[in-house]
């Protein structure tokens, strides 16, 4: 069996074998999201629960507050768990974030509220964000390089849309627990124990991740190459040789964390603060959201293993970027059920076809010997400035200035900096191909099949 630093090939695999492969890669960034998402619906009721002031808007500040303050330890896990996968494998360091992972989730299930603890409910709970933040930053390195070094090289793209697929499936449970908790439940229940059970629910999916990820093998890839692995600092080592390609991927990859946070996992919030649209209607619209992640990723994936990724990138970075204001006008102006879900599916198109593609390009751009540690620096880079804070600035500048497009406007200005970054990353790839048709010619470590690219 022959392999290749960008994907295995070689005898064909079993269907079984290949769906192992994807859960064992989807799963962990699956129950992030899961709790992210759950985290972001209930943020009312876990500010009323765990940071209780005598103002709603202030609470929920505080509950994005302490989530946005979570995505500060992203970079940390990135560095120190990416440098375990990049030393000692992907296999060992999806291991270890399924094991904070779940430790974090039941800090969140079990901590009793703020009138049965006092202030040491607060602090635990900020400890559980803490630690899934941490875990979380070495998650996205670790699975997304599993599944790129995992797939055949005629299909990366519609491997790596397994994240976005584990995610869809994920945030689809959350916004199902959403229409349920609001449907059979009353507030008071809600507020008492009922809010928990999404989290207990994301607590049984632990076991099965720390099983099927023991059950893997390596990738071939970086077996073959373990021997070349950087066996010290591989931060330094990437901010030495590739500092500009890490600038240039998060760039790039900007207006997914602003895209994916704003529009999906801050939506129901938004809908029923400024909106006032029932609580079951905005989680339909967060579920269409999901439904459209799922069955469009990988169709996205497949067209761009076929026709390269770039063109698809830029095209829906532009179409988001031109059509957020007036999707925002048409549900502020137009706050009915059928509008707001509509809105939201349409707009679900436009973010997967910005950014489905986007895991694998960025994964085909950074070198295997440190390619965990710089993913998972690009990733929680990215989403701590540009997707982890978003919901708090909202939330404040909505409050302060009292303009209901504050989200818009994110959407819009990530958006610039993603089309700029792309146009870039454009030039690269057509300087490479100019100068060779076979193999990539990039500087800065980028090792890409520019066939594959535009």
């Amino acid at each position: 069996m022959t392999t290749s630093e960008t994907g295995a090939v070689g005898p064909k695999r079993s269907l079984g074998k290949t769906i192992t492969i994807v859960v064992a890669g989807t799963i962990g960034n699956a129950l992030e999201w899961y709790d992210l998402f759950i985290y972001g619906y209930l943020a009312v009721i876990i500010g009323e629960v765990f940071f209780p002031t005598h103002n709603q808007v202030t609470s929920v500040l505080l509950a994005f507050g302490t989530f946005g303050a979570s995505y500060l330890m992203r970079p940390i896990g990135a560095a120190i768990l990416g440098s375990y996968a990049d030393r000692f494998g992907r296999k060992a360091g999806m291991t270890m974030t399924i094991w904070l992972m779940g430790i974090g989730t039941a800090i969140m299930a079990f901590t009793p509220g703020y009138q049965t603890i006092g202030i040491g409910a607060t602090i635990l709970v900020v400890l559980g964000k803490f630690i899934q933040g941490f875990s979380a930053g070495g998650e996205f390195g670790s699975s997304i390089a599993f599944l790129i070094e995992s797939a055949p090289k005629k299909h990366r793209t519609l491997f790596g849309s397994g994240e976005f697929v584990g995610i869809g499936i994920a945030t689809a449970m959350a916004s199902i627990f959403g229409v349920i908790l609001n449907t059979f439940f009353t507030r008071a229940e809600v507020h008492a124990w009922a809010w928990r059970i999404p989290f207990i629910f994301g607590l049984l999916i632990v076991p099965l991740g720390i099983w099927i990820r023991h059950y893997v093998s390596e990738t071939p890839a970086f077996a073959e190459t373990a021997h070349q692995a950087v066996k010290a600092a591989p931060v330094a080592h990437i901010f030495k040789s590739a500092k500009g390609l890490i600038l240039l991927c998060i760039g790039l990859y900007s207006l997914s964390g602003s895209a994916n946070y704003l529009l999906h996992a801050y939506m129901p919030t938004y809908a029923k603060l400024q909106l006032h649209i029932a609580p079951d209607i905005a989680f339909w619209g967060a579920l269409g959201f999901s439904i459209v992640q799922i069955i469009g990723t990988p169709l996205l994936g497949m067209l761009c293993d076929r026709w390269g990724k770039l063109k698809f990138i830029i095209t829906g970075i532009v179409l988001l970027s031109a059509l957020s204001y007036p999707a925002f006008r048409l549900i502020i102006n137009y706050p009915y059920p059928v509008v707001y879900i509509c809105t939201i599916v349409l707009m679900a198109m436009l973010v997967t076809l910005a950014t489905g593609p986007i895991p694998t390009f960025l994964t085909e751009q950074i070198p295997l010997e440190i390619r965990t540690t710089g993913l998972g620096l690009v990733h929680n880079l990215t989403f701590t400035f540009f997707g982890g804070f978003a919901p708090f600035v909202s939330v404040w500048l909505i409050k302060e200035t009292g303009d209901k497009f504050v989200p818009a406007y994110y959407v819009i200005l990530t958006g610039i900096l993603a089309l700029a970054s792309g146009i870039a990353f454009t030039g690269m790839v057509l300087r490479a191909k100019k100068k060779s048709r076979t193999s990539s010619g990039l500087t800065n470590g980028l090792r890409v099949d520019v066939t594959q690219q535009i």
